[in-house]
């Protein structure tokens, strides 16, 4: 192989790298917004469940209110 086709095959292969960096990056990026949005809406989710847990705890300890004074009117389980 001469010198010719040597720097033209390096040349030839340096444009194929150049295309293969800038395709990589352009998916970088993609992947990167991806992963921005994903992790947005994790962080949604999260506010969500701590948000249900509080919700949760009320509820239950207004049942258990509930089921105490219910539990303290007296002659209430005799009515048919």
């Amino acid at each position: 192989m001469s010198v010719v086709d040597t720097v033209q095959m390096l040349e030839l292969r340096t444009k194929k790298a150049a295309g293969l960096i800038a395709m990589l990056r352009k998916e970088k990026a993609e992947l990167q917004e991806k992963f921005d949005l994903v992790n947005t809406h994790n962080a949604e989710l999260e506010e969500y469940v701590e948000s249900f847990a509080t919700s949760n705890k009320i509820i239950e300890e207004s049942i258990a209110n509930a089921m105490e004074n219910l539990a303290s009117i007296e002659g209430l389980d005799d009515i048919p």
